[in-house]
């Protein structure tokens, strides 16, 4: 499969939660590593092959890079959210631990 862009490649994984999880995982992983080699300052693309997927795209600036990381970690932590829920830990006045 060839895809245009990281967003067509997520919209590849249907429904699945799972799928799509490490889906994103794995387009952040992969922008990051752009973005570490990218020392010049400008991107000019980004390819990602896993042997059964290819996605080719173009990042104008590292600010590009940037929002594109952003945006993906929070679907990705959206979604992490909707599968497995919140957690809130509560605690007495007696537990709770002042720094002075």
């Amino acid at each position: 499969m060839f895809y245009d862009n990281p967003a067509e490649y997520l919209k590849g994984a249907g429904p699945d939660t799972k799928e799509r999880i490490n889906r994103l995982t794995t387009i952040i992983y992969n922008l990051e590593n752009a973005l570490a080699d990218s020392t010049n300052g400008d991107v000019q693309n980004y390819t990602f092959n896993d042997g059964q997927s290819q996605i080719s795209t173009n990042y104008r600036t590292l600010s590009d890079l940037t929002k594109a990381i952003e945006t993906f970690g929070t679907i990705r932590e959206r979604l992490i959210n909707r599968s497995q829920g919140r957690t809130s830990i509560l605690r007495d006045a007696d537990t709770h631990y002042r720094y002075r």
